[in-house]
């Protein structure tokens, strides 16, 4: 099954039922028949640099071991095809991007670079029946189906074999693509990720917990950041809600942004409004997030200048309101939760006169008594161009 070649002897073997319409049209032009060219392979070589070339998430996959020990010249009539579609689709959309196959076939005819990391293949489990011609294929491809098809030509495909649960292989496909600074490659999109979570989710349920991604939005978030951490690395909580409300699954309590509020109430409450805009019913409306201080006195400053304004202007003040939400994560405490939302959300109703009544009206008494002390500001060095130096404030 595994076949290497260390005398790279010519080998005129007619490809077996691979893909033959395919590479003909895509690959190789109009040609009547294709035939194996010499292995430009060297196993010695691609041994030597296996420290380099084997890819770190074959080991950091829990779930995964190697087939065979080190790398391996395969011999292409074991792989399946990759258009048969027993391959793990790693891609959301187009399965093959021929015009990349065809760069690809170009940089590999001028030299094969054997510090690049190997493609990867799975030894099955049970070996699929051949179409055309007798036996079995024995392998198939978790990583590079561009690079299998780019090298058609040649009888043995340099990889390493791996072997293990499909969730766990699956996974690992989808990791196989992540960024990379030292290694040019088709990198993952977030609609990748999305439908990796997805089939994680799903095998989470098929093995009852013993494999896959449990399906709620702290799970899947530790979920993304151990196997996808370039994937929304800034909004993972987000991102992780999103695909579960793609399988249909919502969590306990959401945690909506500020555009999300606001298009609730747009499509939802037409007679209301957010951003300190006047409603149908010539009200203002303002958006409060609970939980944070920071956020809350920001919305709290956003409320009295939108009522002083009108004041001064107009000599009287329109009913205003806030649009509320209960924040949640890290900072939030008490921690809002399907028992004690409602609780929270009376005892935050007089939030803003609590504002005026401990904030403002002390600080109007005091500058009326001239109690109030002007704060002097002091600035930490940073115009290097002017030659700041960090011993002196400004």
């Amino acid at each position: 099954m595994t076949i290497i070649d260390r005398n790279h002897t010519q080998d005129t073997t007619v490809l077996d039922g691979q893909s033959i319409d395919i590479i003909n049209n895509a690959v190789l032009g109009n040609t009547p028949l294709v035939t194996y060219k010499t292995s430009p392979w060297d196993i010695d070589k691609l041994e030597q640099y296996a420290e380099i070339n084997l890819a770190p998430e074959i080991a950091e996959t829990d779930g995964i071991s190697f087939g065979e020990d080190g790398p391996q010249l395969v011999s292409r009539d074991d792989i399946v095809p990759v258009n048969w579609g027993e391959t793990e689709q790693v891609r959301v959309g187009i399965a093959l991007d021929y015009l990349y196959i065809a760069r690809l076939k170009d940089d590999i005819g001028r030299a094969w670079g054997y510090s690049t990391k190997l493609p990867v293949v799975e030894k099955l489990k049970k070996p699929i029946k051949k179409t055309k011609g007798k036996g079995y294929y024995h392998y198939r491809i978790v990583d590079a189906r561009h690079r299998f098809e780019a090298t058609m030509e040649y009888k043995d495909f340099p990889c390493y074999i791996v072997e293990g649960h499909e969730a766990d292989i699956g996974l690992l496909g989808t990791k196989l693509n992540n960024p990379s600074t030292t290694d040019k490659k088709r990198e993952l999109t977030d609609d990748d990720v999305q439908s990796q979570i997805q089939k994680q989710v799903k095998w989470y349920e098929k093995t009852a917990g013993e494999k896959g991604c449990k399906p709620t939005v702290d799970n899947v978030v530790d979920f993304l950041k151990e196997h996808f951490p370039y994937t929304k690395p800034l909004d993972t909580k987000r991102f992780a809600i999103k695909c579960l409300e793609a399988e249909g699954i919502k969590q306990a309590l959401e945690d909506p942004n500020a555009a999300q509020i606001s298009m609730v109430i747009k499509q939802y409450h037409p007679t209301r409004t957010t951003g300190g805009n006047v409603d149908s019913k010539d009200r203002v409306g303002h958006i409060i997030r609970f939980g944070r201080t920071i956020d809350e006195l920001s919305a709290h400053y956003a409320m009295g200048k939108s009522q002083i304004e009108e004041w001064y202007l107009h000599g009287k003040v329109r009913d205003h309101y806030f649009i509320g939400v209960m924040s949640q994560g890290a900072g939030v405490s008490p921690a809002p939760t399907t028992q004690n939302l409602d609780t929270l959300r009376k005892n935050n109703e007089g939030s803003f006169m609590k504002h005026v009544r401990e904030y403002c009206i002390p600080l109007a008494d005091m500058f009326s008594d001239e109690a109030i002390k002007s704060p002097e500001v002091k600035f930490v060095a940073q115009n290097n161009g002017k030659g700041e130096s960090p011993d002196k404030l400004y």
